[in-house]
């Protein structure tokens, strides 16, 4: 009798044991710095991280220690959220992206309801941006990832609007920002030598 039961246990033991174990996922890594990283996972090998590079990595999503350039630190991965480590615990920001049905509504939002304004490094912007700054694991939020440049388009909800958010590194939003500055003072000038004629 007990011949019988031996092989029923073992096999719920075994599927416990699975069901028990942590999922493994992708956990994304930037560093957006001109410091070179060594990342050791308990587990896993270690991995290089060169400066200016992202980098992904498989490892199970529960509490765990790494190692990072010979400094061990704790935490938390939920296996129902996605995370990005930041070693150099640089600084980055969220940007909300507004889309609309039509230009006509997105420019009566703006004026009647919400006209939103940021500072990003001294600069005042016309945009709705959350800083971010000094976090090992920052929890994914955003739709566009680093690298990714947002859609020109999106479907909007029943309200004819919907916004998604835009992860920027500090240097690249800085970088678009100043751009955007200095085509709105070529634009400027311009359209001055332009009414003077």
């Amino acid at each position: 009798m007990n011949y019988f039961f031996l092989p029923c246990f073992l096999l719920v033991l075994c599927l416990s044991l699975v069901s028990c174990s942590p999922e493994q996922k992708s956990l994304q890594i930037d560093n957006p710095s001109y410091e070179t990283f060594e990342i050791k996972f308990e587990g896993n090998k270690k991995i290089v991280i060169p400066p200016n590079t992202k980098d992904e990595i498989m490892v199970p999503f529960e509490k765990q220690k790494v190692e990072i350039n010979g400094a061990i630190f704790e935490i938390e991965l939920d296996d129902q959220k996605d995370y990005l480590l930041n070693p150099s615990l640089a600084t980055y920001y969220i940007e909300e992206i507004y889309y609309f049905i039509s230009p006509k509504m997105e420019k009566e939002y703006f004026e009647e309801h919400y006209n939103p304004k940021s500072k990003v490094e001294g600069f005042e912007v016309d945009a709705e941006i959350t800083k971010i700054e000094n976090v090992l694991l920052i929890e994914k939020n955003w739709f566009f990832d680093l690298d990714a440049a947002p859609s020109t388009g999106m479907r909007t909800n029943n309200d004819g609007m919907v916004k998604m958010k835009k992860i920027h590194r500090a240097e690249d939003l800085l970088s678009k920002i100043r751009y955007q500055l200095s085509t709105q003072f070529e634009n400027a000038k311009l359209e001055l030598k332009l009414n003077k004629k």
